[in-house]
């Protein structure tokens, strides 16, 4: 249900109209994103967890030399992680969204 929330809203002609030389406004959307994931989520989030977003962009011909890494204590029981990927002509946005029972 989150996850086609967040694919519908993320949905905006201006991600999509996002040029490789507009570094600044690759930014500000960027932010964009992270602020329309949070409210998503957080009208589907229970009580007891917290909730980690995380919004990667990056240039679609510089993709080859992107390497994300990271480690956590994770219970596989009560913790869980989505992700969702939107790709426009120029960038790629990754964005994982982390819930660990607090």
């Amino acid at each position: 249900l989150v996850k086609d929330q967040i694919s519908q809203l993320l949905d905006l002609p201006r991600i999509k109209s996002l040029r490789h030389t507009e570094e600044n406004a690759a930014r500000t959307v960027t932010y964009e994103i992270t602020e329309i994931v949070k409210q998503i989520v957080a009208r589907h989030v229970k009580e007891n967890y917290k909730v980690i977003i995380q919004v990667m962009c990056y240039p679609k011909q510089q993709e080859k030399n992107i390497l994300i890494m990271s480690r956590s204590l994770w219970n596989y029981r009560t913790d869980d992680v989505l992700s969702v990927e939107i790709e426009t002509d120029a960038f790629k946005y990754l964005i994982i969204i982390h819930g660990v029972v607090a």
